[in-house]
């Protein structure tokens, strides 16, 4: 019984580790095929997914991954390009650096409008944005760029994202001592969040 668990603790242990592996060659593999064909497209996808890869694993690697890649990819089209815009400004978040992160969440919600990006993207762009004016602790800018990304996300039945936001705006008046408000968007949240699991279970049965 002894070894029989200890096999499974080492199998738990070692399985996610490998899956990673597994997972970075693949992006690797796929970089060194695009810097065979020098095709641009292909260059800045493949960047792309790396600093994916990298994004909550290392910050310095995401945006290295992400300068590369903008150097390749079109500024015409939506990816993956605004992909590599947002990526970025996570890096520059991750790593502490606010300032720049600001700016560079307030520059790829720009481009978003700019090239008609989908409002989902660009809900998630005002949500980052709010979380970094939270953690410089300038809560009436977070509060704007939160109510913009709720109303991106009105009737688009992204409960989890809208689950998220909320969860945020809750943690924002409960950080400013406004604790009905923060209470009341908890309550939302949550809702959003039950929205979401029957939406799953909905598919489950179909």
């Amino acid at each position: 019984m002894k070894t029989s668990s200890f096999l499974l603790l080492f199998l738990f242990t070692i399985l996610p580790v490998r899956a990673e592996d597994e997972e970075l060659k693949t992006y690797q593999a796929e970089l060194s095929r695009a810097l065979r064909s020098k095709h641009p497209d292909s260059l800045a996808t493949a960047y792309c997914h790396l600093s994916e890869y990298y994004a909550y694993r290392n910050s310095d690697s995401a945006r290295h991954y992400c300068e590369e890649g903008l150097k390749h990819a079109r500024r015409e089209v939506c990816e993956p390009y605004l992909v590599l815009l947002n990526n970025l400004a996570e890096a520059y978040s991750a790593a502490g650096e606010m300032e720049q992160a600001a700016s560079l969440y307030k520059h790829t919600l720009t481009e978003c409008i700019r090239l008609h990006s989908d409002s989902s993207l660009q809900a998630t762009v005002s949500t980052s944005l709010g979380v970094v004016y939270r953690r410089r602790d300038m809560p009436d800018s977070a509060l704007y760029f939160y109510n913009r990304g709720l109303a991106l996300l009105r009737g688009q039945q992204a409960y989890d994202e809208e689950a998220h936001l909320l969860t945020n705006i809750a943690v924002l008046y409960a950080n400013t001592s406004r604790l009905e408000e923060a209470e009341r968007y908890a309550l939302l949240a949550t809702e959003a969040a039950q929205k979401c699991e029957d939406m799953d279970m909905t598919y489950w049965r179909n």
